[in-house]
């Protein structure tokens, strides 16, 4: 079985904490708790590409500091970029990101991850695709999830997990 790092990467309160969380734990917490550094989990995934480890880095999100957290990015196979549907700042936000890691060298594949469709008011996909056209185009795949119920959650991370094995 292959193993890969993958991060997630996103504005702080976009969800990525809660997102693993229900990934590896099939649960969901209502307490905000800020991500201070990294939180490492693990969780293997069948594909159709067969069975993978993924190494899950929950990244601290904060737009000001994104340089800083270059030295959590190093060996990364993958990223999931996490954008909360009901603030559209945080798109703008994921699309720098993608920018930066692009610059940097660091082109593994990425999943994009509308996260909070549970929420009434959310923005959909086309809505990230018209403003930050480069973030829809240039994704593996997209899904519009949400850690609270759990909506495609695992669709993406083991689409991730698919991109890495092919």
């Amino acid at each position: 079985m292959q193993r890969f790092k993958v991060c997630m990467l996103g504005a702080p309160g976009v969800g990525k904490t809660s997102l693993v969380q229900r990934f590896v734990e099939s649960r969901f917490d209502e307490r905000y708790i800020k991500t201070l550094g990294v939180k490492i989990d693990r969780k293997h995934v069948a594909t159709p590409h067969g069975a993978a480890s993924l190494i899950v880095w929950d990244i601290y999100g904060d737009e000001e500091e994104l340089p800083s957290n270059r030295r959590h990015l190093r060996g990364m196979a993958g990223s999931l970029l996490v954008v909360d549907g009901t603030r559209s700042t945080t798109a703008t936000i994921a699309d720098q990101i993608r920018e930066m890691n692009t610059g940097d060298g660091l082109t593994g594949p990425y999943v994009l991850m509308v996260n909070k469709s549970d929420l009434s008011g959310g923005t959909s996909l086309d809505v990230v695709a018209e403003n930050c056209p480069g973030l829809v185009e240039n994704a593996e795949a997209a899904f519009v999830t949400s850690a609270l119920d759990g909506s495609n959650v695992e669709e993406a991370f083991t689409s991730l997990a698919s991109a890495l094995l092919s």
